[in-house]
């Protein structure tokens, strides 16, 4: 909804003037100025609905894939208990020693989406004959080195995480970087198959906010280089402190990074490899209620005329830029 929008149901005028006119009678100030408010973290706010978001997104989102990263340890009976417990985008990371052919076997193409991510090109071309050979059309790889893409091969791009909380701005130009060094290091066409991994923090607002800004950030990426809207596949990954919390802590602050991943407008969310089994079916029960008890999933973009999000996630996707801009020089 935009500024247009706001009258049409009662048929008064629409225009600027009047929707200003009936904001100072309504909160009895002088200006739009004296609603500005900054946040704890130097984040300034504006009641004005910002359109540019919306149209960044470049595609209806329709819901989000359940995941659980496996590392290079994962048995066949964890996968198998994974898969019963409602996953549908399984990810493996793939090193030298591990078989495909035996780590997949029982996992059912039709019904999930597999994902084989990889940090070297070398072994791709067998596993991605094995999995023509096979008939798995559901199952695509991620790379995250040169290679050669396409649509069963996406190119990852992961978050550092040696940036805090207050640094996502650093971050994210950190990110655009890295996209234009896989661009010349693969053509330009490699935007086309590029997926973002984004780690959700403890709070949940500069998640969204974070999130929010990578598409306003791809958004500008590409009119810069002057292509067409190409939509960016945002993997969200849930970090487990197993050490520090116990299950009733963890149960709350799973759910608020989940939530804040799935309003953030993650493609995926999984939890990092590694995670033991009683933390991983947590995160699954967590996501099937927000799916089929509270219907995020009914909901293409659910953080919509929001005002905070939508000034925080422009003011991060505006420093973050002129901060790329400086470090990739005159592109």
């Amino acid at each position: 909804m935009n500024r247009s929008d706001i009258y049409k149901e009662t048929g008064e005028s629409i225009n600027y003037q009047d929707w200003e006119k009936k904001f100072y009678q309504e909160l009895k100030r002088s200006g739009l100025q004296d609603r500005n408010q900054q946040t704890k973290d130097r984040m300034k706010l504006a009641p004005i609905y910002a359109e540019s978001l919306v149209q960044s997104i470049g595609k209806e989102r329709i819901s989000w894939l359940r995941g659980i990263n496996f590392g290079s340890g994962a048995s066949a009976q964890s996968v198998q208990s994974a898969l019963m417990q409602g996953i549908d985008a399984p990810l493996f990371r793939i090193d030298h020693s591990q078989d495909t052919k035996v780590l997949l076997e029982g996992v059912i193409d039709e019904y999930v989406q597999t994902i084989l991510e990889f940090s070297e090109a070398d072994q791709i071309q067998d596993t991605l004959d094995w999995l023509e050979s096979s008939g798995r059309a559901n199952s695509i790889i991620w790379l995250s080195g040169d290679g050669v893409f396409s649509e069963r091969v996406k190119c990852l791009v992961r978050e550092s995480i040696g940036f805090g909380e207050q640094d996502m701005d650093r971050s994210l130009a950190d990110i655009l970087c890295r996209c234009v060094t896989m661009v010349k290091a693969n053509g330009i066409d490699v935007l086309k198959h590029m997926v973002v991994r984004l780690v959700t923090t403890k709070d949940y607002y500069s998640t969204i906010s974070k999130f929010l800004a990578m598409r306003i950030l791809w958004s500008n990426l590409l009119a810069a280089l002057q292509l067409e809207a190409t939509s960016l596949w945002i993997d969200a990954l849930i970090p487990i402190d197993e050490e520090h919390y116990d299950q009733d802590h963890q149960l709350i602050l799973s759910t608020g990074q989940l939530i804040s991943a799935i309003l953030g407008l993650a493609d995926r969310v999984a939890v990092q490899s590694g995670t033991s089994s009683k933390y991983q079916r947590l995160h699954i029960n967590i996501q099937q209620l927000l799916r089929l008890e509270s219907l995020f999933d009914r909901y293409p973009y659910p953080s919509s005329g929001s005002y905070y999000f939508e000034n925080v996630s422009e003011q991060i996707a505006a420093s973050a830029w002129e901060i790329f801009k400086k470090t990739a020089g005159g592109m």
